[in-house]
């Protein structure tokens, strides 16, 4: 998504990527999804960007990839909470 789009466009890319991945929406959900842009389309090598506690987020790589490091004050893993059922901490066992 290397384009301007409207936040119309946006809201309605984000829904189809999560439906695309596996999120269940219910409609009302859907209307409720929020797309915000922090003025970061990229983050060069060495930047940061500081995201309030307790809020959701998620990363997505360029064409390139990328390596994303994750820091907090205290940070404890038991803690970390994934709202995607497809992340786990640790491995399943086989």
């Amino acid at each position: 998504m290397n384009k301007a789009i409207s936040s119309a466009e946006a809201r309605l890319w984000t829904i189809d990527k999560l439906v695309e991945i596996g999120t269940v929406l219910t409609e009302d959900e859907k209307r409720n999804v929020e797309v915000a842009d922090m003025g970061l389309g990229e983050l060069a090598p060495g930047e940061q960007y500081t995201i309030k506690p307790n809020t959701l987020h998620w990363f997505q790589a360029g064409a390139d990839g990328a390596i994303v490091s994750e820091f907090s004050s205290v940070s404890h893993d038991e803690s970390d909470i994934f709202t995607d059922p497809r992340i786990r901490r640790l491995p399943d066992e086989v």
